[in-house]
């Protein structure tokens, strides 16, 4: 019998799965792209999308690509591989956190692209937190040029020696 904690952890183990596949399908494309644009081929896409598509702003992607490639890292081991995958644990926030902010990543990634580039690109973020005990930040990662940023953050309980931020742009980014 497979109990609700044994059946949300394989929720989360096909999750993981699914965005660890699509961000390979994002990082292999951008790959891709960066071959042919330096073996001169014109005709390689401009864009490459997680499904194959092109929809995807290479520049993008290559702006998020150091923090998709450190978040498949910690999300390896949950991957189906060569090896048997580990069942992963909803319990376990660090865990929940990077399957987070890899399909946040993935989810700006695969927003349409306005015409004129990204300087159009809005970026809307809502967070609802009920308990922080470490860290949380509605965005996090290196500072985009020209994006209209819209983050709002609702926590009820911050622990002593919580952090909560809005935008966290880091300082060696």
């Amino acid at each position: 019998m497979l109990t609700l904690a044994g059946l949300g952890g394989v929720a989360l183990s096909e999750g993981i799965r699914f965005l660890y596949g699509q961000a390979d399908q994002v990082l292999r494309g951008r790959r891709e792209a960066r071959a042919s644009a330096s073996a001169g081929d014109a005709s390689s896409p401009s864009s490459v999308s997680a499904d194959g598509a092109t929809s995807l702003d290479h520049a993008l992607v290559e702006r998020f690509e150091g923090d998709i490639r450190a978040l498949m890292v910690e999300l390896e081991p949950y991957r189906a591989g060569t090896g048997a995958p580990v069942l992963a644990d909803p319990g376990n926030r660090q865990l929940v956190d990077t399957a987070e902010a890899l399909r946040r990543i993935l989810s700006v990634l695969g927003g349409p692209v306005p015409p004129g580039g990204e300087s159009a690109r809005t970026v809307d973020v809502q967070l609802d937190v009920e308990q922080v005990a470490g860290y949380v930040a509605g965005v996090r990662g290196r500072a985009p040029k020209e994006v209209d940023l819209k983050v709002r953050l609702k926590t009820r309980t911050v622990d002593e020696g919580g952090e909560v931020l809005g935008v966290d742009f880091g300082t060696g980014s």
